[in-house]
């Protein structure tokens, strides 16, 4: 038996099969939003009030989605880390322990106050 299957409860097969499967959804949307991204870019630059060809409701259109599409990230952080904020309670503990790792998940859920 190999690691995978001793550790993991995964055959080594399996797990090389969900690395390659994972590595083709990384570099075709990797490909998919770069050329997305370089056609908006593009239609962003030439139609703006100082561009080649001025028109200012694509340019509207084009701007609202790309400042949409580039605030998702920070909305999704800001909600990964509202239940630290949201209790007055105070864990306090060494860092660089199983422990420290513990309390992190635990209070991601129950919205615990870390202090290092």
């Amino acid at each position: 038996m190999d690691f995978f299957s001793l550790e993991l409860c995964v055959s080594g097969a399996q797990l090389l099969l969900s690395a390659e499967q994972t590595l083709f959804m990384v570099f075709v949307s990797l490909f998919l939003g770069t050329i997305l991204g370089l056609i908006m870019a593009v239609t962003l630059v030439v139609t703006s009030p100082n561009g080649i060809i001025r028109n200012n409701i694509i340019y509207t259109i084009t701007n609202t989605i790309v400042n949409t599409v580039r605030s998702v990230p920070f909305i999704i952080l800001m909600v990964f880390i509202l239940p630290l904020t949201k209790n007055d309670s105070i864990i306090l503990f060494q860092p660089n322990t199983q422990e420290t790792i513990i309390y992190l998940i635990h209070s991601l859920f129950l919205g615990h106050k870390i202090l290092f």
